[in-house]
């Protein structure tokens, strides 16, 4: 196991040995589970106060953020009421480009390819290429 992910291991995070952390991976939390095979690249933001589980396969590009928090919609005094926290599950062999941000109870499904700057605001279906704010399917992939 490399020397980030036994850090990461050490905070209560559930690495695998081929994991890989980029110098600059942010990682909050002590949730994040992963699976295999898995790179994640510099600077990228893993919120793990839920459950993040990322499978086998997965690469997570440059400044990628992984949000598992969100608010409940407060008064108008202060809108951003009770915390909310959703899990974040990312499929074998998905690839999120960089500066993608996956918020609050998305699953991405296997095979899928999520465009540089995409922010996923709901759960995909498998191997298709999803961009846009908010991500849309835009291709399909066999």
């Amino acid at each position: 196991m490399r020397l980030r992910a036994r850090i990461a291991a050490l905070q209560g995070h559930r690495i695998s040995r081929e994991t890989a952390f980029a110098p600059g991976v942010f990682l909050d939390g002590t949730m994040l589970v992963t699976e295999g095979t898995v790179s994640i690249n510099t600077r990228s933001f893993i919120n793990a106060t839920a459950p993040i589980r990322i499978e086998d396969g997965v690469r997570i590009g440059c400044e990628v953020s992984l949000i598992t928090t969100t608010h409940k919609l407060g008064g108008s005094d202060v809108r951003a009421g009770d915390v909310v926290y959703r899990p974040i599950t990312i499929g074998r062999g998905t690839w999120v480009g960089a500066r993608a941000t996956v918020l609050p109870g998305v699953t991405i499904a296997p095979g899928c390819v999520i465009a540089a700057g995409a922010v996923v605001t709901e759960s995909t279906e498998p191997n298709g290429l999803y961009a846009g704010v908010p991500a849309k399917r835009v291709r399909d992939f066999h």
